[in-house]
């Protein structure tokens, strides 16, 4: 019973100095509080700095093969994000207004989860997956589906 007071006690006063810092932080610092941190968080959350964050065991806990494989979806999802990112720009650049709207899926995911509320777990992104995937499925038929100009040109 002691130890469950001295417990609660301990809570009390570790989330009281959590407030006076981050009080102290805004105050002191206010766009480092509500800027930065939150790019820092967004940086985070779409290229994660640690394969530990990622779905399978931690790393020392793993066998050879699955190390390989946790590092190929770590590849995967930085190749996802980025290729992502600029096929949307690239719709963008080409006034394809219906995926542009599609293309707002993942980024809301994004900034909403991200800098808005601070869930930076790559669970998260799930849900921005498929529509990244079809980004850059749609850039990748563009791309290669285009004849030459030269082509046409006698």
């Amino acid at each position: 019973m002691r130890d469950s007071v001295q417990r609660e006690l301990a809570k009390v006063e570790v989330r009281r100095r959590i407030e006076r810092y981050d009080a102290s932080l805004r105050d002191e610092r206010p766009m480092h509080y509500y800027f930065w941190n939150r790019m820092e968080l967004l940086r985070g959350f779409v290229f994660p700095s640690r394969m530990d964050d990622l779905p399978f065991p931690a790393l020392n806990k793993m066998k050879w093969y699955h190390k390989i494989i946790k590092g190929g979806s770590y590849v995967g999802l930085i190749a996802v994000n980025m290729l992502g990112l600029l096929a949307w720009f690239r719709a963008f650049r080409r006034r394809n207004f219906p995926l542009i709207i599609v293309g707002l899926i993942p980024v809301m995911i994004i900034l909403i989860l991200g800098p808005v509320l601070g869930f930076v777990e790559q669970r998260y992104l799930v849900p921005a997956y498929p529509v990244l995937a079809m980004m850059l499925i749609w850039a990748a038929l563009d791309i290669f589906s285009r004849k030459p100009a030269s082509a046409g040109v006698r």
